[in-house]
């Protein structure tokens, strides 16, 4: 399994020593929304609440968040050579079927939440004691959410569920319970599905960001791994120094978010949901050309309705 051995912040330049003392992972949180359209910018710019309230807008910002928005962009530097490996793995398998509702969807905690790991200590061991995180497993990519909401509280404007991380969290269960990540059985994500792939640059690339920027309390120093799905069908990066190259603008933008969340002494929303906002985009952006191979394989039907929400 191809995997990623964290060994201090990713700077330009190489390594620029040990990231700070991480705050302690908060208490779990939990609950829900319901997915709805989402509008946003053609680019990044600053959302501001009006008349609303803190509580409010945090829950806003996370409906916002919950379905892909954003135009497309040309693939970055490194991305061509990666659509092309993956549009080798999209084939016949992965339009066999159209996605499959396994279960009606419903606001509140997403699926299967309790069972999701709170800290990396709760995730699986390697055999050489790394953290082994496997995004390809429906639970632990729920968990890398959990981990994240845990390691910003001081995020969560006007209680827990005003964090704007609940929103991709929430998007993500709603793809599983809508049959859209196209696994073989309830608790697996497929590499070839299109909404799973899009995914990965909003739940991988942010945790491998988060990590980098000490944000993410790491036990006893053990390394963080990031596998590959079996068979390596894909061409996605699994550590920061693959990403810098295959997502350079959405890995150097969830830094600034994690970075500001770390460091601001009273974190403020507007200015965290400019951020959040910024990565968020530049995901959608270098993720689009990536997946791409994967969205032509959707059924004609499907295929226009689908990449209404990547665009």
């Amino acid at each position: 399994m191809a995997g990623w051995r964290w060994d201090g912040p990713w700077r330009p330049g190489g390594p620029a020593g040990a990231p700070a003392q991480p705050p302690q992972p908060a208490a779990s949180t939990s609950g829900g929304g319901e997915p709805g359209p989402a509008r946003g910018p053609p680019r990044p710019r600053r959302r501001r609440c009006g008349a609303c309230g803190r509580a409010s807008c945090g829950l806003a910002a996370a409906a916002v968040l919950l379905l892909f928005s954003g135009p497309g962009a040309l693939p970055p530097a490194g991305a061509a050579g990666a659509a092309a490996r993956l549009r080798g793995a999209a084939g016949p398998a992965a339009a066999a079927a159209p996605p499959q509702r396994r279960q009606r969807w419903r606001p509140g905690p997403p699926t299967g939440w309790d069972e999701a790991p709170a800290t990396l200590a709760e995730f699986p061991t390697a055999d050489d004691g790394a953290v082994a995180v496997d995004p390809w497993n429906y639970t632990q990519r729920l968990g890398v959410y959990k981990v994240l909401l845990n390691s910003t509280a001081q995020l969560g404007f006007g209680g827990s569920w005003g964090n704007p991380l609940w929103g991709l969290a929430l998007q993500f269960a709603w793809q599983h319970d809508t049959g859209r990540l196209l696994g073989a059985n309830d608790d697996a994500v497929s590499p070839l599905s299109w909404w799973a792939t899009m995914n990965y640059f909003l739940s991988v690339v942010p945790f491998l960001a988060a990590v980098d920027e000490g944000v993410v309390r790491v036990p006893d120093g053990r390394p963080v791994r990031v596998l590959a799905p079996e068979g390596n069908l894909t061409a996605l990066c699994c550590s920061v120094e693959e990403c810098i190259v295959e997502a350079p603008r959405a890995l150097l933008a969830w830094k600034a978010f994690f970075d500001y969340a770390r460091t601001a002494d009273v974190p403020a929303q507007d200015d965290a949901l400019a951020l959040l906002w910024e990565a968020h985009i530049h995901s959608l952006h270098e993720a689009s050309p990536l997946s791409a191979p994967l969205l032509q394989e959707l059924p004609g039907g499907r295929r226009g309705r689908e990449a209404k929400f990547g665009r």
